[in-house]
């Protein structure tokens, strides 16, 4: 759950409440349980051990996650939409203050850089996989469905080239050109 790049894989982790209508609104409570949260985790890490905030955002994904797959009732559904959005209050910026603290002053466009792009490379295999997942039954789809077009036009028949984007019925042979 930490990272959705599109409403496609929030539908597919959020259930019916993840429809397109949905999703701006899932987005807009995560980010705002995010912004809330952020200045204040941000503030507890100057005196807090950044390893222990860290876990304290895992255990709280873990428990966005739990109530996620628990039900797909509303209560549910935002209970894992706000704990999503404090998971990140806790974790981005403390990240990102890691990486500030251990790059050389001159290097940290390239470490923030570097930072993510490691982070979105499961993003980016994760939305792949999931366009694979799609296309490969439309394309299964539209085989079939050309499949049955020539086996409906009878033998010795081929389906018309399609004009203008639509695609005639099959051609008739007339009884003279059979003859």
């Amino acid at each position: 759950v930490a990272r959705f790049g599109n409403p496609g894989e929030m539908k597919a982790e959020f259930g019916p409440y993840a429809a397109v209508a949905f999703a701006p609104l899932l987005l807009i409570g995560m980010n705002i349980v995010y912004a809330l949260s952020a200045y204040t985790f941000g503030k507890l890490s100057d005196s807090m051990s950044h390893a222990k905030l860290l876990a304290l955002g895992l255990a709280v994904l873990i428990g966005a996650d739990l109530a996620l797959a628990y039900s797909n009732h509303w209560t549910w559904v935002w209970a894992g939409i706000s704990l999503w959005g404090l998971h990140m209050g806790i974790t981005q910026g403390l990240l990102a203050t890691m990486v500030a603290d251990t790059a050389p002053a001159d290097l940290r466009g390239t470490a923030y850089g570097f930072f993510n792009l490691m982070t979105e490379r499961p993003c980016h295999a994760r939305r792949q996989r999931a366009g694979r997942a799609a296309v490969g039954p439309v394309r299964r789809l539209i085989h079939l469905l050309r499949r049955g077009a020539l086996q409906r036009s009878g033998p010795g028949s081929r389906p018309a080239p399609a004009r203008h984007g639509v695609a005639p019925g099959p051609i008739r042979r007339s009884s003279a050109a059979t003859r």
